[in-house]
């Protein structure tokens, strides 16, 4: 297999038959943690090696771009939704957090809507929180969001790993300034502990 000089796996075997010009996809994704390293704490540094350690993973188990790039889309929301139990369990929180499905859907004006992950009360069962978790925020996600703090009583919060673009990020600020309380938006590549810390306090 052809390897780009600058290929992340660093000699580890990787499936992709050609490396190519532009780099893969994880590349890619490692190029954008390497810019934020930087200003990060030792926690996040800690949470950040625990999940390319798994993304790295997801990646070389598939053959194809699009396959990899979907089964770390997947990995990464496991991810959250396994910290997050952790961080609401050191808070001291009586909740129980789910993953969306057919069985564990809301409505949205009459329309089944299946959330990346759902917190309930404990005690109740009641529904606390909403939560998606995106590689990339996408206006669809965002619009998605909007309908949800605007006609569902639980919280609603966005994890995306990469930033959001100017606009979709102006777009969140003032969803945020809108529904204060009732929505938050985390970036979780600018501080993975941080992120978690914030996520948990939240739902």
């Amino acid at each position: 297999m052809s390897q780009s000089s600058s290929c992340p796996f660093k000699g580890n075997i990787c499936r992709r038959p050609i490396c190519p010009r532009s780099g893969c996809g994880f590349q890619t994704l490692m190029n954008l943690v390497n810019r934020y390293r930087q200003n990060y704490s030792r926690a996040d540094h800690r949470v950040m090696n625990s999940l390319l350690n798994v993304l790295q993973s997801r990646w070389n188990s598939s053959l194809s771009g699009a396959a990899a790039s979907r089964a770390m889309g997947a990995a990464f929301e496991r991810f959250v939704r396994q910290s997050l139990g952790q961080q609401t369990r050191q808070l001291g929180k009586r909740v129980r957090i789910r993953r969306g499905s057919r069985k564990n859907n809301v409505q949205l004006l009459g329309i089944s809507y299946i959330p990346d992950i759902t917190v309930h009360d404990a005690s109740t069962g009641r529904l606390r929180t909403l939560i998606e978790v995106k590689i990339y925020a996408q206006t669809s996600d965002v619009l998605a969001i909007m309908a949800l703090a605007a006609f569902q009583g639980a919280k609603v919060a966005l994890v995306t790993f990469h930033p959001p673009s100017n606009k979709l990020r102006s777009a969140l600020q003032q969803m945020m300034n809108q529904w204060q309380g009732k929505f938050r938006y985390f970036c979780f590549v600018q501080s993975p502990s941080s992120t978690l810390n914030q996520l948990a306090g939240f739902v």
